[in-house]
């Protein structure tokens, strides 16, 4: 009668019969279930947590409550900004670079009388008027109303801001609202890639 003994191969997950063959073996579901016990429950001290925890080993995945509603959050995020311009960018959810790649479009902080954001702005008026061989009016900076920008290789604003007629010298001026894309990469001159009347 053939012989039934078996010997673990080590480190192979494989078992050696007597006459040579090898076969896999199959750990019981039993003992899987407990390793997956042993190894996630020391996450549970996690659970109540603010700060969102996620851990995950093959098939078996931890997620506490704060990454819970972190992932629901982003996900009105994504629905709130789908449709939106890089002008008009929302606020991702604090902490949300624990699970978006990328630092994406975000708002930019300015006060009113922010000088570097309104040089930005004349510099675009300018090549607004150079893209437009001088025909029609010639604008003036008037005010910022908000800026977003994106962290690429130094940073890239694009900023929404006002402007009226040169000649026009009311007290109370038609005012055209302009977007205008500035990159501003490091060691260089900032570059005005696009400046153009919203619509």
């Amino acid at each position: 009668m053939e012989q039934k003994l078996l010997k673990q191969e080590s480190g192979s997950g494989l078992e050696q019969k007597s006459d040579g063959d090898l076969v896999e073996s199959k750990p019981e579901q039993k003992a899987v279930e407990e390793d997956f016990v042993k190894y996630f429950s020391k996450f549970s001290k996690y659970d109540d947590s603010d700060f969102p925890y996620h851990v995950k080993s093959g098939n078996f995945e931890y997620k506490n409550e704060a990454y819970r509603l972190l992932e629901a959050q982003i996900q009105i995020y994504k629905e709130k900004s789908r449709n939106l311009s890089v002008y008009d960018a929302i606020a991702r959810p604090p902490r949300s670079h624990l699970i978006l790649m990328g630092g994406g479009v975000t708002p930019h902080v300015i006060s009113y009388d922010d000088p570097i954001l309104q040089g930005y702005s004349k510099l675009a008026l300018d090549y607004y008027r150079e893209k437009n061989n001088n025909q029609g009016p010639t604008f003036v900076f008037h005010g910022l109303v908000k800026c977003t920008h994106a962290l690429i290789n130094g940073r890239i604003f694009y900023i929404t801001f006002t402007a009226k007629a040169e000649d026009d010298l009311s007290d109370t001026p038609a005012l055209t609202t302009f977007q205008a894309e500035v990159c501003c990469a490091r060691d260089k001159q900032p570059e005005i890639r696009e400046c153009a009347i919203k619509i």
